[in-house]
């Protein structure tokens, strides 16, 4: 009465483990982002705008994946992305005053975020991010043309 066993047919999809991003991460997140807010406001720099829009982009992405609302990241993404317009068409990098508020608002909706995600979820939004980030700078040149 030996039984042959079935040949396994379903594909093996491994699942990643969710780890939580522990508080040092967060700390070492929300510090870069509030030294770049400041940066931005007092002394506005490409760095900073740059250090920004990749916490903007990376914690958007991972937000988006997992789920949750990003309403208050998108207007402060929008607000920093008219930063950047104005700062391509004029050279000179300056935040209006009412562009501000949004900007800060996104930080603090990271810093509400980036608790809520798992590290892995954040390696392969970064990943996402830099990968949107290399396609637009290849068609970019191919637009002007």
């Amino acid at each position: 009465m030996s039984r042959d066993k079935k040949k396994r047919t379903k594909v093996y999809r491994p699942k990643h483990i969710q780890i939580p991003v522990m508080p040092d991460l967060q700390r070492e997140f929300m510090l870069a982002a509030h030294a770049s807010l400041a940066t931005l406001r007092l002394a506005p720099s490409l760095d900073a705008f740059d250090n920004l829009a990749d916490l903007f982009n990376t914690v958007y992405v991972a937000a988006r994946d997992a789920g949750h609302s990003i309403t208050v990241l998108e207007s402060g993404m929008r607000a920093l992305q008219t930063v950047g317009d104005r700062h391509d068409e004029k050279g000179a990098l300056a935040i209006a005053r009412f562009e501000l508020p949004p900007i800060e608002n996104a930080v603090f909706e990271c810093e509400r975020l980036v608790p809520l995600l798992d590290i892995f979820g954040l390696y392969k939004a970064r990943l996402k991010a830099q990968a949107l980030q290399r396609m637009n700078a290849l068609q970019a040149p191919l637009e002007a043309a």
